[in-house]
């Protein structure tokens, strides 16, 4: 049975494994370290989490006191560990969220927008443009402005090209 479903935390627990039985699926490999101390374990998800989500006081987001919330979405410790990993044991879910503290969370950089967000904007950007305006002139473009995180039309193509293969795009 495999406790973890995260290719990284089951790496992880491979690679840091001292315990032959695994005190939450009860697998007894008998002779092979299969379970790595829970406190490793936490302290290497909780140090993944921390790359996209933050506390929401550290993220400067604001509180909306009518509603009593913060204006973007927050998870528990409990309700995050669901939405990023999934986890077959309710013991160790409840393990590693002890690990994890009792404090709400939110995306990080939660008043930008998400890289698949921007891409999705510039997209319909690029295809407004493509449609509408300029077909197939791309020197015409005007360049976005400085400070702008958002791509500059004429680089979408390129961007696009880039990311196809040449059997997506039928080059031989």
């Amino acid at each position: 049975m495999k406790t973890v479903d995260d290719f990284a935390v089951a790496e992880f627990i491979r690679v840091e494994a001292v315990e032959d039985k695994c005190d939450y699926c009860e697998t007894d490999s008998g002779s092979e370290a299969i379970a790595a101390p829970i406190r490793e374990v936490a302290r290497f998800i909780r140090d993944g989490i921390e790359t996209e989500w933050a506390d929401p006081a550290d993220e400067a987001v604001p509180w909306d006191s009518e509603h009593g919330r913060y204006i973007v979405p927050t998870y528990d410790s409990y309700d995050l560990l669901e939405k990023v990993l999934s986890i077959d044991s309710d013991d160790l879910r409840w393990d590693i969220v002890h690990y994890l503290g009792e404090g709400d969370w939110c995306q990080k950089h939660s008043h930008k927008l998400t890289q698949q967000e921007e891409w999705y904007v510039d997209w319909e950007d690029f295809s407004d443009q493509l449609k509408h305006h300029t077909r197939y002139v791309f020197y015409r473009v005007e360049k976005a402005e400085a400070g702008d995180n958002i791509y500059e039309r004429a680089r979408i193509p390129r961007a696009l090209i880039i990311g196809m293969s040449t059997a997506e795009v039928g080059f031989k």
